[in-house]
């Protein structure tokens, strides 16, 4: 009830009282005067209890202090107080975790996109506008299709939606890994990942596994074929035997040289070599490899020349050998009977080019890229029958690189390939 209706219950109970006093009938003039006094006390508490919560409906609007005024109010004041005081800390705590949070969140590498009931963009953090090539600003309220620019994505939402979690690589640019997750409250988070190197890492170790297998298999199953010929009486031809047993040497000695050359690889991929630092001369160099070829290149045919310049390197001799030797090998199974091929050394811009020249074809210029590759070969069939492992550019490139160098393949204007093997002129040990 309202004040006012309390205070005039209380003057009809006074009026009453009056009279029953006038009637002389003192009884009921007592007890109408009692219930006036606990009209006019109700009526009053009634209108303390309104100002009070007047006070505090303008507390809340108003967090200065005021006067709240009647002590009827004042322990309602007091424990409403204490309660909004409590209310605002833990209001200000939980917005500094939260602001704490998308801090973290923030600075994930990975990126994080959260998409409405609707599969429209809710909030991107940087990584995620970075990955899609989208501005932030422009993120909001974009759908999932059109951020994304596949379709796919929503087949991967409505997997999502039926099993909870889903995930798919799309082709955007890169490789993105996009995983998605359906949110209790509706909508759903998505994670992106660039994975573009890790599939290309993916790719290589399944190609290095197959390369790998086939080179091994080719000649084991020339063994077998030989060994079961013998076995089934191929012992009993003199001549038969001694052909066969000198294939099967050959074609041991051919997967010993692909394990050597695997071992190397793996050695110097992981960068665990050890390499004997020295002050070299570029043309001791070129000439102690055109010594260990020069029979080679006579056997076929191919004249061997050494054109070196006065050039000082720093790094491991044994191994500086080998990567030039690779070379010089190549260049000799790909000249033809009757060519050239060439070791020179060349000073440029403060390097020195241990250069391999050769007058066979040449690499084809699609191929140029891809020559250091391992088991990569121009010519597959040729570089087979000539017995190579496939892996001796790519040792030669790692090497130059565990030098603080590089590689250089081309063709030169007038026939033939150039390869070339390039160091820091003075050498200096590359930093690790």
């Amino acid at each position: 009830m309202r004040p006012w209706a309390w205070w005039v219950l209380a003057a009809a109970a006074g009026a009453a009282a009056a009279w029953r006093f006038v009637l002389a009938d003192g009884w009921a003039a007592a007890f109408g005067w009692l219930a006036c006094a606990a009209l006019l006390a109700a009526g009053w508490r009634e209108w303390s209890w309104r100002r009070s919560l007047q006070a505090l409906a303008q507390k809340l609007r108003d967090p200065r202090d005021l006067n709240w005024g009647g002590a009827s109010g004042g322990e309602l004041a007091a424990a409403v107080e204490s309660v909004l005081r409590g209310l605002r800390e833990d209001l200000e705590r939980a917005r500094a975790q939260e602001s704490h949070l998308r801090e973290l969140v923030e600075a994930l590498p990975w990126g994080l996109v959260e998409l409405d009931h609707r599969r429209r963009a809710v909030w991107v953090n940087p990584p995620a506008a970075a990955l899609l090539g989208v501005p932030r600003e422009q993120a909001g309220e974009m759908s999932a299709v059109a951020l994304f620019r596949r379709h796919e994505v929503d087949e991967l939402l409505d997997r999502a939606e039926r099993v909870g979690e889903a995930v798919r690589d799309l082709e955007l640019g890169g490789v993105l890994q996009v995983v998605a997750r359906r949110l209790p409250a509706g909508g759903f988070l998505l994670l992106v990942r660039d994975v573009t190197r890790d599939r290309r890492a993916e790719a290589v170790r399944r190609d290095f596994v197959a390369n790998v297998s086939h080179e091994l298999r080719t000649p084991l199953a020339s063994v077998r074929a030989m060994a079961e010929a013998l076995r089934d009486g191929g012992l009993e031809d003199p001549r038969l035997a001694a052909r066969f047993l000198g294939q099967m040497l050959q074609e041991v000695d051919r997967m010993s040289r692909l394990v050597n050359d695997l071992l190397d690889l793996s050695a110097l991929e992981a960068g665990v070599v050890r390499l004997r630092w020295e002050d070299l001369q570029a043309h001791e160099l070129l000439e102690a490899v055109a010594r260990r070829y020069g029979p080679a290149a006579a056997r076929k045919g191919v004249t061997l020349l050494v054109q070196p310049e006065r050039a000082q390197v720093r790094g491991d001799r044994d191994r500086l050998e080998q990567a030039l030797g690779n070379l010089v090998d190549n260049a000799i199974k790909y000249t033809p009977s009757g060519g050239r091929v060439v070791l020179k050394t060349e000073l440029r811009d403060g390097e020195v080019y241990l250069v391999v020249e050769d007058t066979g074809p040449g690499i084809p210029p699609e191929h140029l890229p891809r020559v250091f590759e391992r088991f990569y070969r121009a010519d597959p069939s040729r570089s087979r029958a000539e017995g190579g492992t496939g892996l001796g550019l790519a040792i030669t490139k790692h090497i130059a690189v565990a030098h603080g160098g590089r590689v250089e393949a081309a063709n030169r204007p007038t026939g033939g390939a150039r390869l070339a093997v390039v160091l820091p002129a003075g050498g200096g040990t590359p930093e690790r």
